[in-house]
C-alpha cells in the first residue's frame, strides 16, 4: 500500500524536478513532448491508484477489489520476486551531462543507475562516478567509495555551455578514478551512458593508454540514433548497448546485469526479493498445515478403528459370554433328562423283572398242578402252546435284552409272550377218555413237540424283526457289509451357530443312506472344541430314528479347536471296538484288519485347528486302518483337511449327499472284495480254538 502511495504521488515529484530544472531553447521542443507523455503517465497511474485505494466509487466492477490489489502489487514488483544480483566488481559510472541532454533526461540517468546500484552486492563491490560535460568531472573515486546510493542523488547537472569546452575521454576519467583503491582480485566495470549527438570518446589523440589492475570490461549505452561503438583496447570486452530514448533506461537493468554476469562469471546469478521469501514462507504456512491436517486424519482414523475393533471386540465377547450361558444352561437341561430317562429304564427294568419273577411262579405252580399251558403272542396272534419244562433252568431269571433309546421294538423271547394257565378237568364218566388225555397231555414228548413248534416260530419273528431298516429292499447299502461309522464334530467357536446347525442336517442326510439296524451298520458321535467327548457310542442307538434324534440333541458349545487330541480320542475308541487285534495269521498280500468290519471315520469341521493333527491322522491311517473322509461347509476350506484324508477326493461339502454316500459304499465294497473271506476264516479259525 505505500509503494501504491508513493506511486500515487509520483507525478508532484516530477513537477517539482522540473520546477527546479531550467531546459535550454534548443531543447524546448523535446521538453514538451517528453512532459505530455509524462503527464499521461501520471494520469494513468493515479487512476489505477485511485481505482485500488477507493473501490466503493467504481460500482460499476463487481469482482473483488481486494483481491485485484494484490495482483497489481505483485504484477509491480515482479523484478523483486526473482531478480539479478551483480557479481563483485570494482565498478565506474560515466553519466552523461552534455549541454546535448536536459536536466530531466540527466535525472533518468541517476535514476537508472540508483536501480542498477540495487542489484549490486554495495557491501563488498566498489563504486566510481564520473561525468563529462564534455569536460571530466570526478564525482567520487574508489579510494572514497561510501554511502554511494546517497551521493548519486546529489550528483549535479552541470554543463559546460561555453563555446570551446575541452572533451575528455574514457582513458582519462579511467585512470582518474580507479587508480587508487584498485583491486586485483575482482573485476573492474565501466558502465558509460552518451547521448548520439555528442557521444564520450574512448582515447583522446596521442594519450597514453592505462594499464588494467584487473580484467576490465566496458559497457557503452549510446541514447539516441545509431552511432558506431568501437572497442576500447585495454578492455577485455567493450559492448555496445543502443536505446532511443531516455526513457527505456530502466528496462536495461535486468539485461545489464545478465551480461555483467555472463561475461564476468560465465552465468547468471539470480536473488530472491521479499516478496519471494514471503511467497515462499505462505507456501511453507500452508504445506506445514495441510501436513498438519492430514496427520490429524490419519490419527483420527486409527483412532476411530481402535475404538470400533475395542467394540467389535468386546461385543464378541459377550455374545460368547451368553453363547457360553445358554450351552451351560442346555447342557444342564439335557442332563437332568438323561438322568431322568435312566431313572424311568431303571423302573421300567425292575417292572420287567417283577413281571419276569411272577411269570415264573405261575409257570412253576403250573406244572406243579398239570395245568394246560397255552402260550398266546402279542398283537393277537395265533396262539402257540409249548412246554417250558426244558428251558426252566436256562430261562429262569433271564429278562429282556434292554436297549436304551433303541427306537425299535425289542427282540421277543419265549419269556414276552402271554401265557394262559388252563387246568386240564379231571375224568369223571370215562375214566379211558381221562386216562388218554392225560396220557397224551402229560407225557414230556408231547410237551416238547409243542413247544419246539413255537421255538421256531419266535425266533423267525425275531430274524425278521432285526432286519427292520429304514432302508428299502433294493437300496444298495442293503447288499453290502455293515459298517462301523464315526462322526467327529467341531463345535468351536470358529463354526458358528448357523454352520453348526448346517452340519447337523447333512450329517442326518448321510445317514439316510446307511443301513442302521441290529446286526448291520453301527454309528457312534463324538464332539471337540477344546476337549472332546462322546455323544453317543456304537452300542447306543439301533435304528435310524434314533441316532438322527441323538444328532438333533448335539449342542454347540464354542471354544478352542482341538483337532490333534479329538483324533487320539477317536482313534482310542476305535482301537478298543477292533476285535481281530489278536489275529496270529497274517493277510497275504494287504495289511491285516484288525476288525471283522469296516471302520469309517467322518470328520466334521471348517478345517481350522489350533493343534498339529499330522501324527494323529498318522496312526489312524496305518496302525488302525481306519478310513477318514471330511465334510466342509465351504470348499475354500477343502485344502486345510486334504492332510488328513490324505486324499483330496475324500473331502466333500455339505452340498455333496450323493457323493459321500458313492463313497462309503465304494469303500464297503473294497472291503468285502479284499477282507470278507480273510474273515471268515479267521472266525472259524477262533470258533475251533
Amino acid at each position: 500500500m505505500r509503494a501504491l502511495k508513493q506511486l500515487y504521488n509520483f507525478g508532484d515529484i516530477q513537477k517539482k524536478i522540473h520546477r527546479h530544472h531550467t531546459t535550454p531553447l534548443s531543447n524546448r521542443t523535446t521538453k514538451q513532448k517528453n512532459e505530455k507523455k509524462e503527464r499521461k503517465k501520471t494520469r494513468e497511474q493515479q487512476f489505477l491508484v485511485a481505482f485500488l485505494l477507493y473501490p466503493h466509487s467504481q460500482k460499476r466492477h463487481k469482482m473483488p477489489h481486494r483481491l485485484l490489489l494484490y495482483c497489481i502489487v505483485i504484477l509491480l514488483e515482479v523484478n523483486l520476486v526473482i531478480g539479478c544480483i551483480w557479481p563483485e566488481v570494482d565498478a565506474l559510472f560515466i553519466l552523461d551531462s552534455t549541454p546535448q541532454i536536459t536536466s530531466f533526461q540527466h535525472r533518468a540517468e541517476i535514476d537508472f543507475l540508483r536501480q542498477v546500484m540495487s542489484t549490486m552486492k554495495m557491501g563488498s563491490s566498489k563504486v566510481a562516478m564520473a561525468q563529462f560535460t564534455p569536460w571530466s568531472r570526478i564525482e567520487w573515486s574508489l579510494a572514497n567509495s561510501t554511502y554511494p546510493e546517497s551521493k548519486v542523488q546529489e550528483a549535479p547537472y552541470c554543463p559546460c555551455e561555453l563555446e570551446t569546452c575541452p572533451t575528455t575521454s574514457i582513458n582519462a576519467l579511467t585512470r582518474s578514478t580507479m587508480n587508487t583503491a584498485n583491486r586485483k582480485s575482482v573485476p573492474d566495470v565501466i558502465l558509460v551512458i552518451s547521448n548520439s549527438y555528442q557521444p564520450l570518446i574512448e582515447v583522446l589523440p596521442n594519450e597514453p593508454l592505462i594499464s588494467p589492475t584487473s580484467p576490465l570490461h566496458v559497457f557503452y549505452v549510446v541514447i539516441g540514433s545509431n552511432m558506431h561503438v568501437s572497442r576500447f583496447e585495454p578492455s577485455a570486452h567493450t559492448v555496445g548497448i543502443k536505446v532511443t530514448d531516455f526513457e527505456h533506461l530502466p528496462h536495461l537493468v535486468a539485461p545489464l546485469c545478465q551480461s555483467v554476469n555472463a561475461y564476468i562469471k560465465g552465468s547468471s546469478s539470480t536473488r530472491f526479493g521479499p516478496l519471494c521469501w514471503i511467497i515462499i514462507a505462505s507456501i511453507l504456512f500452508f504445506a506445514i498445515i495441510l501436513t498438519a491436517l492430514l496427520a490429524y486424519a490419519i490419527y483420527s482414523y486409527h483412532e476411530e478403528n481402535r475404538r470400533l475393533r475395542h467394540r467389535v471386540t468386546e461385543s464378541e465377547r459377550q455374545l460368547r459370554k451368553q453363547n457360553e450361558y445358554f450351552t451351560s444352561q442346555l447342557h444342564t437341561e439335557m442332563q437332568k433328562q438323561i438322568t431322568y430317562g435312566e431313572k424311568h429304564a431303571e423302573e421300567m427294568k425292575k417292572q420287567q423283572d417283577m413281571m419276569q419273577a411272577q411269570f415264573d411262579r405261575q409257570l412253576d405252580m403250573a406244572y406243579q398242578q398239570g395245568s394246560k399251558i397255552q402260550i398266546l403272542p402279542p398283537f393277537n396272534q395265533n396262539p402257540h402252546f409249548h412246554d417250558h419244562s426244558e428251558h426252566t433252568g436256562k430261562e429262569r431269571g433271564r429278562g429282556k435284552e434292554h436297549r436304551r433309546d433303541s427306537g425299535i421294538a425289542s427282540p421277543r423271547t419265549p419269556r414276552d409272550v402271554e401265557i394262559q394257565v388252563t387246568p386240564i378237568p379231571s375224568p369223571v364218566h370215562n375214566g379211558s377218555d381221562g386216562k388218554d388225555d392225560a396220557t397224551s397231555s402229560g407225557t414230556p414228548e408231547s410237551i416238547e413237540s409243542s413247544g419246539s413248534d413255537v421255538t421256531e416260530t419266535t425266533e423267525d419273528d425275531l430274524e425278521e424283526l432285526n432286519r427292520r431298516t429304514h432302508l428299502p429292499r433294493d437300496h444298495p447299502a442293503r447288499k453290502l457289509l455293515p459298517i462301523d461309522l464315526m462322526f467327529l464334530v467341531d463345535t468351536s467357536s470358529s463354526i458358528g451357530i448357523n454352520n453348526f446347525d448346517i452340519q447337523k442336517n447333512f450329517i442326518c442326510e448321510i445317514l439316510k443312506d446307511v443301513d442302521i439296524a441290529p446286526g448291520r451298520s453301527r454309528i457312534a458321535m463324538i464332539q471337540y472344541s477344546q476337549d472332546p467327548s462322546v455323544v453317543f457310542g456304537f452300542d447306543q442307538y439301533y435304528s435310524y430314528e434314533s441316532v438322527r434324534r441323538g444328532v438333533m440333541r448335539l449342542s454347540y458349545t464354542g471354544g478352542a479347536t482341538m483337532l490333534s487330541k479329538a483324533l487320539a480320542f477317536a482313534g482310542g475308541i476305535m482301537y478298543h471296538e477292533q476285535n481281530l487285534k489278536k489275529t496270529t495269521k497274517k493277510h497275504q498280500y494287504l495289511p491285516t484288519p484288525k476288525h471283522d468290519r469296516l471302520q469309517v471315520l467322518c470328520l466334521v469341521s471348517d478345517g481350522y485347528s489350533d493343534d498339529n493333527a499330522d501324527k494323529e491322522s498318522v496312526n489312524l491311517h496305518d496302525h488302525l486302518h481306519v478310513k477318514i473322509f471330511a465334510v466342509v461347509t465351504r470348499s475354500f476350506n477343502k485344502d486345510k483337511l486334504a492332510p488328513i484324508t490324505r486324499f483330496d477326493g475324500s473331502v466333500f461339502t455339505v452340498h455333496q449327499r450323493e457323493s459321500v454316500a458313492i463313497w462309503l459304499w465304494r469303500q464297503q465294497r473294497i472291503w468285502a472284495e479284499h477282507y470278507s473271506a480273510f474273515i471268515e476264516k479267521e472266525k472259524k479259525r477262533g470258533s475251533r480254538r
